[in-house]
C-alpha cells in the first residue's frame, strides 16, 4: 500500500518536529533587557543593589516588567 519504507516517514516527521521546535520562539515578541550582576560568580547580589537599580530605573523613566 506505502510506497515509501517507513524510515522515510520518520524521517520527515523528525524534522518537520525540529523546524516547529526551532521556530517555537518566532511567537515571542521582543523585549529589552538589562542584567545587573556581580563581575565574579561567587559574589552575590545584595537586596539594598536591587533597590537601587530600582530607583535607577524609576529616575530614567524606564518601565520594569519585574525584578528578581
Amino acid at each position: 500500500m506505502n510506497r515509501y519504507p517507513l524510515w522515510k516517514y520518520t524521517t520527515i516527521a523528525v524534522v518537520v518536529l525540529l523546524g516547529a521546535l526551532y521556530s517555537v520562539p518566532n511567537l515571542f515578541g521582543e523585549q529589552a533587557a538589562v542584567q545587573v550582576s556581580s563581575g565574579k560568580a561567587t559574589v552575590k547580589i545584595e537586596p539594598v543593589m536591587l533597590a537601587q537599580v530600582q530607583t535607577l530605573v524609576a529616575a530614567a523613566s524606564v518601565g520594569d516588567s519585574s525584578a528578581e
